[in-house]
């Protein structure tokens, strides 16, 4: 697909920003699915969340005095599962 001079950072930002838009229609939004993946090698399955973030987020949630103790014993199981362990 041409995009002509368009920085690619604000197209993928732009085809994300429509996946969680309401408005759009889930026809386009299969379409920016599409060109996600292909162009821009990312899995929109998996949220196109990067493990790196999430796992700080994680370990951020651990830590923060305002999130119960279920929850992050949950966090806790997660980034188990991710491989990721609590050094700090």
């Amino acid at each position: 697909m041409d995009r002509g001079n368009k920085d690619p950072a604000h197209v993928e930002r732009g085809l994300r920003s429509a996946l969680n838009n309401p408005r759009v229609s889930e026809e386009a939004k299969e379409r920016d699915r599409e060109i996600l993946e292909k162009e821009f090698k990312d899995d929109t399955s998996q949220g196109g969340k990067d493990p790196d973030h999430v796992a700080r987020g994680l370990k951020a949630a651990i830590h923060n005095p305002n999130v119960s103790e279920q929850a992050k014993e949950h966090d806790r199981q997660r980034l188990e599962q991710m491989g990721e362990g609590m050094a700090d």
